[in-house]
């Protein structure tokens, strides 16, 4: 996990270093740090994986409607 934070800390404007991280912290269930990195990672540059994964990320924090929203937007 560490050397995700690191990527992210050498290249903090690389939306690929907070998608991976961001989802890395899903992966192991800390969801409001994967919401926060896959957030940056969104305001970076959209991508439909990185609205996928926002949106998987929300629902498993029980935000079902706002993760429609990201769902959406990912299959447009």
């Amino acid at each position: 996990m560490a050397s995700f934070a690191r990527t992210v800390e050498l290249a903090p404007l690389e939306p690929a270093a907070h998608y991976v991280y961001g989802s890395t912290l899903h992966l192991v269930g800390r969801y409001p740090e994967a919401e926060r990195e896959l957030r940056l990672a969104l305001d970076l540059g959209e991508s439909p994986a990185i609205l996928n994964n926002l949106a998987f990320t929300l629902t498993y924090q029980s935000r079902d409607q706002e993760a429609l929203t990201y769902f959406l937007r990912a299959h447009r």
